[in-house]
Formats: C-alpha cells, structure tokens, sequence
C-alpha cells in the first residue's frame, strides 16, 4: 500500500501541476491493484476515485468524471440517502452534472454539499461550494441570486486566503459573466479586467495558469461583446442622424419650395401635362418630415406621396 500511496500522491502533484493525462494515468494504473487487494470499498477508494474524477473533468472528460464520482459516492453511503456522503465529492459530482448541461440536478446536489459542509464546518468545501452556485444560478438566469451567493463568498474568500489567491480572479469572472448576461458589457469588462490583473499577481507568486487561461478567454468574449453593442449603438445613431436629416430637408422644401407648387401646378395644367409629378413629390417629401406615409388626402394625386414614402 505504501508503494500505491505514493503513486496516488504523484497523480495529485501531475493534476495540481494541471497535467491531467498523467494524472489520469497514474489512477488508471494504481486502480486495478487497489481492487486486487481487496480495498476498492474503503475510504482509500473514496478519495482515489474523488481524485481521479476531478482531473477527468479538468481534462475535458465529464462523462468519465461524473461516473468515477457517482462511484465514490455509492462507496460511501451508508444508506440509500447522502447523508453519510462527504459534501466535498457531492461539490465535485454537482460540477461534472454543470459541465453536463444537468443543471438542476447539480443544483440539488451542491445545495446539498453546501448545507452538510456548513454543518461540518469544512469551510474549504463552502467556500468552492458557493462559487459553483454562483455558476449554477446563472446558467438559471437567477442573476440575483447569483449575485447574492458571490455576495456572501466575497467576504469568507478574504478571511481565508490572501488578495492575490486566484479564487478571487474567478470571483470576478463570474460577475463579468453576470453583467454580460444582464446586457451591461461595460461593467462586464471592467469586472473581467479586474480578474485579469488578479491573476497576473497570483501567477507571480503561485499557480494560477488554468484560471488564467479561462479568465482571458472569457475577456476575449466579453470585449466582443462589447465591442458589437458599440457599433450597433454607432449604426443606430448614424441611421437616427440619417433619418433626421431627411426629415430636415423636407422640411425646409416645404417652407422654401411648397409656396411655388401652384403656380408650377397651373402652368403644368395649362400645358396640358398633368398635375401627378409636382404635387406627389410634394407630398411625398411632406410624409417624410413628418415620418410617416400619409397619403395627404384632399389632394387629387394620392399615390405619388406613397410611392416616395416606401
């Protein structure tokens, strides 16, 4: 067992060095020979399987990793309940059933590990348990209560670990996530700056690669974001500027020009030309000033102002 100790402790090194095939390998390796020991339901077992669980998901396999934690949880139920489950593979099976898109099943199940933890005191396992919350009512749209969560774990975060711990990084994606998801991208990327400059500090005094990483992707995306309700803002008021000097120009043909229509509708009248082109351009450019398509009844040539006003 000692020899298998060690191999167990190397795979936790490979996954908190974020090498997490290596990692994976080592537990596949040193499984079979926990089994063929006769201690595959120990608590050796739970916490193996825990383990190698979180570096399958951190490796982008959650399927593999929920079954590894669905396991070590059956290992250590006592009854058909969870209560005898320890709340910290619970926090960590709610966060494969996330990646899963089963969101309100790992709702239940971090609410559960949240209150136990509580209970125990583990104030480790409350702390992650609230983050993971705070990402489980977003993906709800509960923004007010994801609010409220990272609002109460704020506080815990820094009577634990010191301000430049990379969990404070995450705190603030996850209020850039927020507020981009309110539609309020400027306060989305202020807050994923902020995130950003926590883990530059974090990543000169210990590991903060993996967060990092996630972080600037997610500021990539949010100054997208931003950027697009920029330019859509900018189109909306070229467009605004557009129609209002259209609206300006009628106007001010039909204060300098309109006094001349008549006398331009007699002499047509006279000419035998028709009177249809004058006075449906007029009142075409009369629909304009006033936005709208009126046909300006009372005239005799309604359908010039129609056609203009398409």
């Amino acid at each position: 067992m000692a020899e298998l100790r060690a191999y167990a402790d190397l795979g936790e090194a490979y996954r908190a060095a974020g090498r997490y095939r290596d990692a994976i390998a080592v537990y596949e390796q040193i499984w079979p020979r926990l089994v063929s020991l006769g201690r595959d339901d120990t608590i050796t077992a739970v916490t193996w399987l825990n383990n190698w669980g979180i570096a399958a998901g951190q490796a982008g396999r959650p399927l593999e990793a929920g079954k590894l934690l669905r396991r070590s949880m059956e290992i250590h139920r006592a009854d058909a309940s969870d209560a005898a489950v320890s709340p910290m593979v619970m926090t960590n099976y709610a966060q494969q059933l996330y990646d899963l898109a089963q969101v309100e099943e790992a709702r239940a199940y971090a609410e559960t590990a949240y209150r136990e933890a509580l209970r125990a005191g583990d104030e480790i396992i409350v702390n992650q348990t609230l983050l993971r919350l705070a990402r489980i009512y977003r993906a709800q749209h509960n923004y007010a209560r994801a609010t409220a969560v990272l609002d109460e774990v704020e506080p815990r975060l820094h009577r634990a670990l010191p301000p430049s711990h990379y969990a404070f990084g995450s705190l603030a994606l996850e209020r850039a996530l927020i507020a981009k998801e309110q539609g309020d991208t400027e306060r989305a990327v202020a807050f994923i700056n902020d995130g950003i400059n926590l883990l530059n500090t974090s990543a000169k005094v210990g590991k903060a690669g993996g967060a990092k990483s996630a972080v600037a992707a997610q500021r990539s995306c949010i100054t997208r974001a931003c950027r697009r309700a920029v330019a859509c803002r900018r189109a909306r008021c070229e467009r605004d500027r557009g129609a209002a000097g259209a609206r300006g120009a009628a106007r001010r043909f039909l204060e300098l020009e309109w006094p001349r229509v008549p006398r331009a509708r007699a002499r047509s009248e006279r000419r035998g030309k028709g009177s249809g082109g004058a006075c449906g351009s007029a009142r075409g450019l009369g629909a304009i000033a006033q936005g709208t398509r009126s046909t300006a009844p009372g005239y005799p040539c309604g359908g010039g102002a129609e056609s203009i006003g398409r």
